[in-house]
């Protein structure tokens, strides 16, 4: 992890020195082993880095410049195929010496291909800013799926970038004021969604998406923001082009797949650790990991005492079945309200998930025997383990099945009744009923399910099925929820 941050057209020379430097402290818990600081006077940009210096670092001090001078650029974040890029940069004219990190690999590529070619060749996670100095233009770029943050915005008579939205807030000439919009998507969602942030005038850099500003007549302005990936279109192209193969070809392929891609993601030598809940997801690559590790892999589990919620006995015996250096650590409230004072400080924007209190203290835990964690966040999206996917079909199937009368009939009558009297008119036929149709208040589920079954578009009812407030315009003051996130050009 590090800190990138930065402004173009901010005039006087000295108002620049102070104002990076402002941003570049707020970024001080990202990067705590220095800072770097480029500028380029004659148009009133600045770049800077705060650098973390662990074991293997593969960043190193920033900000660098191209040998031909062209590009200057800061960097925050891994490229997992770093290897292989600079093999081929070596067979064209680049030459690297001992101790060349990632971000030389990283400048190189882009002196040599250009920076939209050079990110499709990146696989990695990353934010980074490159000032091209023959064009006089400022590129933002954000990783595939967006695990790097990075925020901008056109702030008085400048543009200003950062990894977080306190650097930001440095920047003068501008006093931070809510987007009602942005709080009302995050009544809806329990965040605020890109490309909006909770500020106005700054935004969240949306994942897989270049940004390109230049100057007109001495102002910043913005020339160019396309998207270089689409998970829609890669989604689209496999359903056009479906795997031929049998079930255990597919089993052998996904195998391929998660293990190339768990090793690429494995530092030599680096003491690696891995987030163990007890789940598919983080046992599976807690398995790939140990597999490839040179050394035992460490794993570390937050539990509760609250046995409903607590999953420390599974995660412990996958532990113990995998060979790994265990550590657990049971949270009680206590530890929640201890930690939970410095959650504002580390999000930046309203965040209201609940995981990240035992995530804050399985991170803490973590800190104290490792660099780096891997997770198995990000397998429920991908291979559809949450019950809203299940909901989802479920309802859309069964609705195209049923008379739309009787749907109708079905919407008139559970809409005449209280979810109270719902309940009731369930108490009394529960005797009668299998087990396994004895809902928890069932009222309340029947009204959910009369107002999915009253969503046509099959978006909307997905859209209805994420959302923690169904109606957010109700409980923002002056809200205007957006309807289309999309920054498609």
């Amino acid at each position: 992890m590090g800190g990138v941050a930065g402004f173009l057209g901010l005039p006087c020379q000295e108002r620049r020195v102070t104002v990076l430097r402002r941003m570049l402290a707020s970024l001080t818990h990202r990067g705590p082993h220095g800072q770097g600081c480029f500028f380029d006077e004659s148009v009133g940009l600045g770049l800077g880095y705060r650098q973390l210096a662990v074991e293997h670092s593969s960043c190193g001090k920033q900000p660098l410049v191209s040998s031909s001078g062209r590009y200057a650029i800061v960097f925050d974040g891994e490229i997992y195929n770093t290897r292989a890029i600079r093999q081929r940069l070596c067979e064209t004219r680049h030459t690297f010496c001992e101790g060349s990190t990632t971000t030389h690999v990283v400048l190189s590529a882009i002196e040599e291909w250009g920076i939209a070619a050079s990110v499709e060749e990146f696989i990695g996670r990353f934010a980074l800013a490159v000032w091209d100095r023959r064009s006089k233009e400022l590129v933002l770029v954000r990783d595939r799926i967006g695990k790097k943050p990075l925020y901008y915005g056109f702030l008085g008579k400048g543009f200003a970038f950062a990894s977080r939205l306190s650097a930001l807030v440095q920047y003068p000439d501008w006093e931070p004021t809510i987007d009602r919009r942005a709080l009302t998507a995050y009544m809806r969602h329990s965040y605020v969604p890109a490309p909006l942030s909770i500020y106005q005038q700054v935004r969240k850099l949306p994942p897989a998406h270049i940004l390109r500003v230049g100057l007109r007549s001495g102002r910043p302005v913005e020339l160019e923001l396309v998207r270089y990936w689409d998970a829609a279109r890669i989604q689209r192209r496999a359903r056009e082009n479906p795997f031929a193969g049998s079930w255990n070809e597919a089993v052998e392929a996904l195998e391929t797949l998660l293990t190339d891609a768990t090793k690429l993601r494995m530092a030599d030598g680096a003491p690696l650790g891995a987030f163990l809940s007890g789940g598919v997801d983080s046992a599976l690559v807690t398995a790939l990991m140990c597999t490839h590790a040179s050394s035992p892999v460490r794993t570390f589990t937050i539990g509760f005492e609250e046995s409903s919620y607590d999953e420390a006995a599974h995660a412990k015996a996958i532990a113990k079945h995998l060979g790994t250096v265990h550590t657990e650590f049971y949270a009680r409230p206590r530890d929640a309200l201890a930690g939970h004072s410095g959650l504002p400080r580390i999000y930046d924007e309203p965040f209201a998930d609940s995981s990240q209190i035992p995530t804050y203290l399985a991170s803490a835990l973590a800190h104290q025997h490792v660099a780096a964690v891997f997770t198995g966040d990000g397998g429920d999206e991908g291979f559809c383990g949450y019950n809203r996917y299940l909901w989802w079909r479920r309802v859309s199937t069964d609705k195209a099945r049923l008379p739309s009368f009787l749907v109708g009939l079905f919407l008139r009558a559970i809409q005449r009744m209280s979810a109270q009297s719902l309940d009731r008119l369930a108490q009394a036929i529960y005797p009668i009923l299998p087990p396994r149709m004895r809902f928890t208040a069932p009222g309340d589920r029947l009204h959910r399910l009369a107002r999915l079954l009253a969503i046509h578009r099959p978006q909307d009812l997905y859209r209805h099925l994420v959302s923690y407030w169904v109606d957010p315009e109700q409980v923002v003051i002056d809200g205007a929820e957006p309807r289309d996130l999309s920054t498609r050009k």
